[in-house]
């Protein structure tokens, strides 16, 4: 039968032992070690931008048509665009902070898991962003561009743990998560100075290494709930259980099959092409994010689980404006890999409010558009919040 306040269909079997939550101590402090991450990374952040600023020699890819300065901050406009992530950001927080009710008596935990610490993290990640995407349009240039980038990357990663984390209590300690991140932030770096060219084939080497790695770690944890381990045991975990595998585990290996074969299939795309790497990479990250999210609307609605009709307008608005979003940033301003002749043959005038150009109008769609999924992320599984935890299908 189905329980009309949930959308669930509840059968007449022995409902199960009660579940007590226990969780890893060190789970709630992923925010805390995100904000010390982000102090560490603007503190030299800004003392290169204001070096560049005072540096006559550097270059700077502005949009010359449409640049308005204030107080001695060249482009104001472009870099004051950035407040969207800082706004949306911001209202996250408050609104994880309005709904921290528990559904729990201390014993019985009811509805998904809530790690409040990833859903904190998520917001200061957005408000990072604003804050590094600023200072990187103070002097836009290919050697402050990883500014831009850092925090996509790891908010991306923190989107597809929280969302794993729902139905999941085991997670990769903070510092094992971040300590990746900081692995591929740095890797992002090398393309940007210079430092892989003429190297091009051990770059790539050690990205295929690291990413191959990564996919066998990262099946053994979202497969088998195992927290990895950068040892060789990890990989006998995988082949023990792999032949093992039951039939209510087909979904998820099919997920990680198309996720795996994705992943392989960038990598040898990469490897051949040799693309401009920090945005194969951050696409790469997207798809597999977008995969897993698919997968999870798709289990939701074979398990009968209800998705509220908001729920659905919110991900159909989402979908059109990051849509929005990405037109706006495919039509480029500027470019920093050009000469500063070529780059400014792009410049376009103003465009809204006579202010802000197309990359402005990106920022202020990207930002709506981040805040809304992880909205979305926050209330996909709200009708389940008087289910016991137990009882909730783990996928």
């Amino acid at each position: 039968m189905i329980d009309e306040s949930t959308g669930l269909i509840t059968r007449s079997t022995p409902s199960p032992p009660r579940h007590k939550n226990i969780s890893n101590k060190e789970n709630k402090y992923y925010w805390q070690i995100l904000i010390l991450i982000g102090i560490y990374y603007l503190l030299p952040s800004l003392q290169f931008v204001i070096f560049q600023m005072r540096d006559d020699s550097v270059q700077c890819y502005y949009n010359l048509k449409c640049k308005y300065d204030w107080m001695g901050i060249q482009s104001f406009n472009s870099i004051i665009s950035n407040i969207f992530y800082i706004i949306f950001g911001i209202t996250f927080l408050i609104i994880v902070k309005v709904n921290e009710k528990k559904y729990t008596d201390g014993v019985i935990q009811r509805g998904v898991n809530k790690n409040l610490s990833l859903y904190y993290a998520l917001g200061i990640n957005l408000i990072l962003e604003g804050i590094c995407s600023s200072l990187f349009h103070t002097c836009p240039s290919v050697l402050n561009f990883q500014f831009d980038t850092s925090f996509m990357f790891i908010g991306t990663s923190l989107m597809f743990l929280t969302l794993y984390s729902k139905r999941h209590n085991v997670l990769p300690s903070p510092t094992k998560f971040f300590s990746f991140l900081s692995c591929i932030v740095f890797i992002n770096i090398l393309p940007l100075t210079g430092t892989s060219n003429g190297n091009e084939f051990w770059f790539w080497f050690i990205i295929y290494v690291l990413i191959s790695y990564l996919m066998i770690i990262g099946t053994i944890f979202v497969y088998y709930g195992e927290e990895y381990d950068f040892d060789v045991k990890s990989l006998f975990i995988f082949i023990r259980k792999i032949k093992n595998l039951k039939p209510k585990d087909y979904p998820k290996f099919l997920l990680l099959l198309v996720i795996n074969s994705f992943t392989l299939g960038m990598l040898i795309y990469g490897g051949s092409y040799k693309p401009e790497f920090t945005t194969w990479m951050l696409f790469t990250f997207l798809a597999n994010l977008l995969i897993y999210f698919i997968f999870y609307l798709i289990q939701k609605m074979k398990n009968k689980e209800y998705v509220g009709y908001k729920i659905w307008f919110a991900i159909f608005i989402n979908n059109i404006v990051l849509i929005t979003a990405m037109i706006f940033f495919e039509t480029p301003v500027s470019d920093k890999y050009l000469t500063p002749e070529e780059s400014q043959k792009l410049n376009e005038p103003c465009t809204l409010f006579n202010y802000w150009d197309y990359h402005d109008i990106w920022h202020i769609f990207s930002a709506l558009g981040l805040f809304m999924f992880m909205m979305i992320s926050f209330f996909l599984d709200i009708k389940l919040n008087h289910i016991e935890y137990s009882e909730i299908p783990k996928f």
